[in-house]
């Protein structure tokens, strides 16, 4: 049986996050852990000057946790890599990593799957992004953003010269929302990777990726799997 952490363990780690100098990751999935236990691992977090990667997936600190986290970050100049999947994350949380993000110059991998997070959430998101000049890649997989997110989220990619990973499988945004960003890409000439799965598009939105890839010449990585496309979809864009 997994030993959960509890908070005297979290401030041990906490105390040796101070003074180790050669810790680099740390992963701290599935434990349970609330917005006390952020409290006190920022302390150390404050001081360290070596962890780059930090993985806090599947915890349950919600919106006060992200916040007490995102606050931290606004002056880190060491984590490159943050993994919050699975922590009942909303939009009142996403909001709190926007302030973050239009601050730190060194965040480069930011992981927000599998969370609570629909619209106004992405809009605050998109909108840093468009300031932003550290992020490389956005996993938003698994939320509840439609067509309006989708739409924003275009707008950025319109003006945004540094993401190269952007990932919306399991959102429902739509044929729409595909348009958009299909749209935004024909101008588009840093993102790599695109994951639209399981996104509730029709074949309508192969003539718009269609028609973009003919003229995007940078995109390396399309994930449209599971959305039942069948084989006239693939032969639209090939």
């Amino acid at each position: 049986k997994k030993q959960l952490l509890n908070f005297d363990d979290m401030e041990m780690i906490a105390d040796e996050l101070k003074s180790n100098k050669y810790w680099k990751t740390m992963y701290l999935w599935d434990n349970f852990l609330n917005e006390k236990h952020m409290k006190i691992l920022i302390c150390g977090l404050k001081i360290n000057s070596t962890i780059i990667c930090l993985g806090l997936d599947s915890n349950m600190f919600g919106d006060e946790g992200v916040s007490i986290l995102a606050t931290a970050l606004k002056l880190n100049t060491t984590l490159r890599t943050i993994y919050l999947n699975a922590n009942q994350i909303t939009d009142d949380g996403a909001q709190k990593l926007d302030d973050m993000l239009q601050e730190n110059r060194r965040l480069t991998h930011l992981e927000l799957s599998s969370n609570e997070i629909s619209d106004d959430g992405v809009i605050a998101i998109s909108n840093a992004l468009k300031i932003n000049k550290s992020l490389r890649t956005l996993c938003l997989n698994g939320n509840k953003i439609s067509e309006i997110g989708a739409q924003h989220l275009a707008e950025m990619l319109e003006v945004n010269k540094i993401l190269n990973d952007l990932q919306l499988s399991s959102n429902p945004i739509g044929d729409n929302g595909v348009q958009a960003i299909a749209h935004a890409l024909q101008h588009n000439t840093t993102l790599e990777s695109l994951h639209i799965g399981e996104t509730i598009i029709t074949i309508h939105s192969m003539h718009d990726i269609g028609n973009m890839l003919e003229i995007n010449s940078t995109l390396k990585c399309l994930n449209i799997s599971n959305n039942n496309l069948g084989d006239e979809a693939t032969l639209i864009i090939i």
